[in-house]
């Protein structure tokens, strides 16, 4: 299973920058906060930090912070709202997804591949029909 977390954090983190994860991640969190508690009040940031500790294991905040570029008071924002929610455990210095944590990426995991896949057949259907405009 760890190489499909490996896989779906890379989509949730790293997706085409035109698809806006961002925008996608917030969505997604605000809708599903009615069945993971806490999960509407989490930034995206905080979701690919949690996305990243689910995939790759237990990291430090140093780690997560350079990962994803992060100023040390939005690092630790992320990870302090993704504690204090029951997202992740630390021993005070490293930090481990929670199996709610892991429920909460896997649901959100779904929903940015199938917004994903609806985007990319749009995306492919626009090309086609290029293609047959100006193509053969």
């Amino acid at each position: 299973m760890s190489n499909a977390f490996k896989a779906l954090a890379n989509l949730i983190c790293y997706s085409d920058a035109a698809l806006n994860p961002k925008k996608w991640l917030a969505q997604e969190a605000a809708e599903l906060g009615l069945e993971i508690d806490g999960l509407d009040r989490i930034s995206p940031q905080a979701i690919m930090v949690l996305a990243k500790l689910v995939s790759d294991g237990p990291l430090g905040k140093k780690s997560l912070a350079y990962t994803f570029e992060l100023d040390d008071s939005t690092a630790d924002d992320c990870v302090d709202g993704l504690f204090e929610l029951g997202f992740v455990q630390t021993d005070g210095i490293i930090y481990t997804a929670t199996a709610t944590g892991e429920r909460a990426f896997t649901s959100i995991g779904s929903r940015i591949i199938a917004r994903h896949s609806f985007e990319t057949k749009n995306h492919l259907e626009q090309v086609e029909q290029l293609k047959r405009l100006f193509c053969c």
